[in-house]
C-alpha cells in the first residue's frame, strides 16, 4: 500500500524529492499547499536547503491534476452511468489490482 499510494500521489499531486524513501522524510508526496505538507511531511518546507528546493525531482502540482480527476469522475456520472462504471473498473484494475495479481513486494521501486 505505500509504495502504490506514494506513487499514486506523485502523479496527481506532486513529488518531494528523488531519494527512495522507506517511512522515513524522504520520497514523499508534496502538493504546495503550506498546511496540507506541513500536516503531511511532518515539518515546514519553507527553509530548505538549496540542494533540496532545487532538486530537478521536486515538483508541485497544487493537488489540481487529482481534482479534477475526480470532477472528471462525478461529470461522468452524472452524464454517462454506463461509461462511467466502466471508466471505474478500468481505472481500478489498472491501478489496484494489478499491485494485487503482480504482488509487489514493500520498497520495489514501480519506475525502471
Amino acid at each position: 500500500g505505500y509504495m502504490y499510494w506514494r506513487y499514486f500521489m506523485w502523479n496527481f499531486t506532486g513529488r518531494q524529492d528523488d531519494i527512495q524513501g522507506r517511512y522515513d522524510n524522504h520520497g514523499n508526496w508534496l502538493s504546495g499547499i503550506k498546511p496540507l505538507d506541513n500536516w503531511h511531511i511532518g515539518y515546514p518546507q519553507e527553509n530548505l536547503p538549496s540542494d533540496v528546493k532545487n532538486n530537478k525531482a521536486r515538483n508541485t502540482y497544487y493537488l489540481l491534476p487529482l481534482i479534477l480527476g475526480i470532477i472528471g469522475f462525478f461529470f461522468l456520472f452524472n452524464k454517462d452511468k454506463k461509461l462511467f462504471w466502466v471508466m471505474l473498473v478500468f481505472f481500478l484494475f489498472t491501478g489496484i489490482a494489478i499491485q494485487v495479481y503482480t504482488n509487489v513486494r514493500p520498497f520495489e521501486p514501480r519506475e525502471r
